[in-house]
């Protein structure tokens, strides 16, 4: 189906949108880091060390879907000793 060629300022619209979208994406990344933080301060600290305080990183990996759930969801679901083991095992493989 053939539509009207788009102009520079549909291109500059879905730009703005796009834009948007990801400032939406990464406050919601940020709100769950905040969140995360204060359920476990163990695991806060654990990552701020091994992402060198990269919160926008960790932030990111904590949203980041693995197999049934994110590390987020893992931590909502009260199963921090395992994101914390997650992400030991990470830094250990990190070094090998």
């Amino acid at each position: 189906m053939a539509g009207r060629p788009r102009t520079h300022d549909d291109l500059f619209l879905e730009l703005e949108m796009l834009q948007h979208a990801q400032a939406q994406c990464r406050e919601a990344e940020r709100r769950v880091w905040e969140h995360v933080r204060a359920r476990s301060p163990e695991l806060a600290a654990l990552l701020l060390d091994f992402w060198k305080h990269d919160e926008v990183a960790l932030a990111r990996w904590l949203c980041a879907r693995r197999g049934d759930a994110s590390p987020a969801e893992l931590v909502e679901r009260g199963r921090v000793k395992e994101v914390i083991a997650q992400v030991k095992w990470a830094a250990s493989s990190a070094y090998l």
